[in-house]
This record gives structure tokens, C-alpha cells and sequence, in this order.
């Protein structure tokens, strides 16, 4: 079998996946390649991750080259043929290996003829263009924020590997200025045994400002809103030293249970509950954490396929269940407590507006953008995912 081959099929299969099966990249890209080489592990990576990015103008090349929309082509095709094109046009790979192996993945004349004939048709076509997000969030957020063009640059490119240290973990990887305990990681041999040995966490710096934030002592009455998957979580129990009352709700069952195994801490309490309509007496925390359901738009870097799915309706909605939770965070806290506001994305509509009238400020001694009623971290300015934090005293 031609070299390369199983690699490509493989980095198709999940582009289809992910496209069409809804499912997360970051997710099954973890773990449909375990078992792989490196190098073939970094093969599929960069396929997938390049299709997904560059989706747009990956279609179109395909809808000039064969002469079809891509509605009227087999989904498995043309899983191949996105493969085949981000090798072609983004990768570089030499045109008679790309087009060899993708071809040499399908059985029959028939699909190996399409495929041939529509990449052959590809290798003489122009550039890529580069790759961009979908007019309409460009427009939002240029609305918002001004230019978009570093935000964009920075959350189509790849994000580095980071861990989030636990306490008495060995120091590794490069720390993170003013995110102690995140380090960026380039041995991933050394990280995976550390999250085996549960001396680490694999998370964002972002997701490590948040625990921050909140701020959490040994003793105190904890509440972690929205918890799945449990990253934040296990920042609280550590900051908590294990002591006190930590209670983790999400209104997602399945989503809840599998953080609570991947957590595997008895002395956590996991509760399924609306959060709009909690089940706790008002003042009964002295401090909540509402990392709230949002767009992504942060984390376009490990997920960019979020910006394919989203639709303007889709943020409205979100903005006005993020108001109705907030509320209810705000209400469970006692006098005196704090409730801390996140959300991985970067619209004003989700972020500002929804703390505006709440008394939210910014968090002290992080990094980000001081944007008065919080802080905004982003890719293109503190290189993490986007998020946006803002602490609210009660």
C-alpha cells in the first residue's frame, strides 16, 4: 500500500466526522490517534486541522475543479478531496504523493477516477486564499472591537500544548507570565505522564485564569455553575485543598458524569441542575462560578469548526440565557461573596453587555485587556484562548 495512505483516510474519516457527526476536533483527534506515529500523528493533525480552517476556500477550489456543487458530490469523496487540496495548496506536498495516495484510498474505478481527474484539475489551479472567518462574525466583531484582522490571524493558527500543574507536580514546560500554574509544553511524552499520574491537567491558560479569579479558599462554600466538563472544577478543589463544600452542577447529565469520572474525587458533589432554576436557597455559597454556555469564538484555535455552526440567531439566544444564569449565580452567593462571570468567546454581546448593569469588574493581578466591567484574553494578545472574565461582589 502506497505510503501515507492510511493517514490520509484516517484525517478524512474525521474531517466527515466533525462536519457532518457534529463531533468536537480537538476530541476525536486526541483520541483517534493514539495509536499512530508521530509522524503520522502529525500527519492527520495538520490535515484535519487545515481542512477545517480553510473549509471555505476549500470548497471552492473543489466546485471549480469538478464542475459540481458540493452538495451533488459523495460526502466520503469529498471528505478525500478536502484532503487532498489543503495537502495540495496549504501543506505543499509534492502534487504526484498527494494525489497518489488520496486516490489510492478508495476502492473502484469510478471514485478513483473522480478523485484523480478533480485533484489533477487542482494542481494546476492558483493559490488558496487564506484562510478567514465567515463574514458575518468578521463583521461582529469588528463592530465590536475595531480590527479583526489580528484576532482572526491568531485564532486560525494552531495553539500550542499547555497543562494546568496540580500542587506538588514536578515544574515543567514554560510557565505562563502572571498564570501561575499553566505552562506551555513542547514534550508531549512528559505532559501525558503527568495527566496519567494526575499531577497535571491538560487546559488552556485562559481556563486557568478563571480558577484564579474565583479565588477559592480552603473552607469555603463553592459553587461551579455549568461545570462540564470539570476543567474548572478541579482548579476550585485544588485551590480548596480538598476542605470545605465544592458542588459542581450542569444541566447536561451525560456531559456531568463524564466530568465526574474524569475527575474521579468523591469528595466533589455533582448535581444535574438547571441553573436557571437552582435547587440551592438564595445565599447559600460564598462564591460561584458561572463559566457560562457561549459561542466558542475563543477557542477557534482547537475548534475552529465552531465557526462553521454558529449563526447570528445562535448568539442571541446565548446572550439572554447567559442574563437569566447570571442572575441566578448572583442570587446564590451570600453578602459579601463573589461570583466570578466567564465565557470562551469575544462578542460584547456575551461578554460586556451581559455584566453591564451587574456590577462586574475586572479581575486583579491577570493578564488581559482591562475592559473596565472585566478582562478579555485573547490569541492575539496574551496567546491564549479568548475569554472573557469578570467578578461580581455581592
Amino acid at each position: 500500500m502506497t505510503a501515507g495512505v492510511e493517514a490520509r483516510r484516517l484525517a478524512a474519516q474525521l474531517v466527515g466526522r466533525i462536519d457532518r457527526g457534529g463531533a468536537f476536533s480537538n476530541v476525536v483527534l486526541r483520541t483517534a490517534t493514539e495509536g499512530l506515529s508521530s509522524a503520522d500523528r502529525a500527519l492527520v493533525y495538520s490535515d484535519v486541522y487545515g481542512t477545517i480552517r480553510n473549509r471555505l476556500a476549500i470548497d471552492a477550489v473543489i466546485e471549480e475543479a469538478s464542475g459540481r456543487q458540493i452538495s451533488a458530490i459523495d460526502p466520503e469523496l469529498l471528505d478525500l478531496l478536502r484532503i487532498g487540496v489543503v495537502e495540495l495548496k496549504v501543506h505543499g506536498t509534492p502534487p504526484h504523493a498527494a494525489v497518489n495516495t488520496i486516490v489510492s484510498s478508495v476502492e473502484g474505478r469510478g471514485p478513483r477516477g473522480f478523485l484523480n481527474a478533480v485533484l489533477r484539475k487542482v494542481t494546476r489551479s492558483g493559490d488558496l486564499a487564506p484562510p478567514r472567518l465567515p463574514d458575518w462574525i468578521r463583521r461582529r466583531i469588528e463592530t465590536d472591537w475595531g480590527d479583526v484582522a489580528a484576532f482572526e490571524s491568531a485564532s486560525l493558527a494552531d495553539a500550542p500544548a499547555a497543562l494546568r500543574l496540580r500542587p506538588g507536580a514536578p515544574d515543567t514546560g514554560t510557565p505562563v507570565p502572571g498564570l501561575d500554574p499553566a505552562r506551555i509544553v513542547d514534550d508531549m511524552a512528559v505532559a501525558r505522564d503527568l495527566v496519567e499520574r494526575d499531577l497535571a491537567s491538560f487546559a488552556d491558560p485562559a481556563s486557568v485564569a478563571v480558577g484564579m479569579a474565583v479565588g477559592a479558599q480552603p473552607g469555603e462554600r463553592v459553587l461551579d455553575m455549568a461545570a462540564a466538563p470539570g476543567g474548572k472544577t478541579g482548579h476550585l478543589r485544588d485551590s480548596m485543598d480538598r476542605t470545605g463544600l465544592l458542588v459542581a452542577t450542569d444541566n447536561h447529565h451525560r456531559r456531568l458524569k463524564s466530568a465526574q469520572r474524569r475527575l474521579d474525587d468523591s469528595w466533589i458533589h455533582h448535581l444535574v441542575m438547571d441553573g436557571s432554576r437552582p435547587a440551592f436557597a438564595p445565599g447559600s455559597f460564598d462564591r460561584v462560578l458561572l463559566d457560562a454556555p457561549c459561542t466558542g469564538l475563543g477557542t477557534l484555535r482547537r475548534r475552529p469548526e465552531i465557526m462553521h455552526r454558529i449563526e447570528p440567531a445562535s448568539l442571541d439566544a446565548l446572550a439572554d440565557l447567559q442574563a437569566r444564569l447570571l442572575d441566578a449565580a448572583i442570587d446564590l452567593a451570600k453578602p459579601g461573596g463573589v461570583v466570578v462571570y466567564s465565557v470562551c468567546t469575544v462578542t460584547a454581546a456575551e461578554t460586556t453587555a451581559v455584566v453591564a448593569d451587574r456590577g462586574g469588574r475586572a479581575p486583579i493581578d491577570l493578564p488581559g485587556v482591562d475592559l473596565g466591567s472585566g478582562t478579555m484574553l485573547g490569541p492575539h494578545t496574551t496567546g491564549t484562548d479568548g475569554m472573557f472574565i469578570s467578578v461580581i461582589d455581592t
